[in-house]
């Protein structure tokens, strides 16, 4: 689901940012839970960057995990891209 908000109504259960290439934020995706520097893939929204639900992780490659908050939705999304 391109231009959809992470966490927001029907993808509510993706509700973590994840950009799998940093140096480009326009690449990302909606994951269920954040990597960490173990894990070999992630759960993720489908879009046209995970086309199955799942993102495989490189461990290997420098990553920067920040600290999330989750939000409570104010105004409306409607038109967002």
């Amino acid at each position: 689901m391109n231009h959809h908000p992470c966490g927001v109504d029907e993808n509510a259960g993706y509700p973590y940012i994840y950009f799998p290439t940093p140096k480009t934020l326009r690449k990302n995706v909606c994951v269920s839970a954040c990597p960490d520097k173990n894990s070999k893939s992630v759960s993720c929204l489908k879009n046209s960057i995970c086309p199955t639900g799942t993102l495989q992780t490189d461990s290997t490659k420098g990553f920067v995990i920040y600290q999330s908050v989750a939000g409570k939705r104010k105004g409306n999304f409607e038109g967002v891209v």
